[in-house]
């Protein structure tokens, strides 16, 4: 080992001598290296133990962040969403519609809404109520409630809640004439 050791010193001082002189003359006193001495440090690569691989980027499940979040969003929705033929109460927003009626104490409560054309429409539960795609998940005595489902922008799916209560009559509390 340590003959290695001083072979490959007398090889790395030989050819840094034989670099900073030129190739024609040899400088005084020096003996040129032997071709042996030459080819043993051609042929040992020098490794270090703290090499870091460079690092490297994999796509594969990662977002393009060239492309809009919102335009990938709209895609995905729609390719899962099937298509179905949208209900005439599905026509306007749904703070337009005004309840009129409820129809409870049975297995099948029912609701009815008026639109802003004045017409009326009969709804039940699983019924689609308004633009949003709103959907009535109950009716009660006082009131409806319609669950709209919507996207973080996290994208997952976020389902808000809104109830419509049914308006009271204003009872007319006049003086005792």
């Amino acid at each position: 080992m340590k003959r290695c050791l001083e072979v490959l010193t007398l090889v790395t001082a030989s050819a840094w001598l034989s670099a900073c002189t030129s190739e024609n003359a040899a400088p005084s006193g020096a003996a040129a290296p032997a071709p042996q001495a030459k080819q043993a440090a051609a042929a040992a690569p020098v490794v270090s133990s703290n090499e870091v691989p460079p690092p490297a980027y994999n796509p594969i499940g990662k977002r393009d962040p060239f492309r809009s979040y919102l335009a990938e969003l709209s895609a995905s929705a729609a390719l899962a969403a099937p298509s179905r033929k949208k209900e005439p109460t599905e026509m306007f927003a749904l703070d337009q519609y005004r309840l009129t009626g409820l129809l409870t104490g049975t297995s099948q409560p029912k609701a009815m809404v008026e639109d802003p054309d004045g017409k009326g429409h009969a709804v039940k539960i699983g019924s689609h109520l308004g633009k949003d795609g709103g959907i009535v998940t109950r009716i009660t005595s006082t009131g409806l409630v319609v669950t709209e489902e919507t996207r973080a922008p996290t994208g997952e799916k976020v389902r808000v809640p809104i109830t419509i209560p049914l308006p009271q009559p204003e009872l007319d509390i006049g003086s005792n004439d």
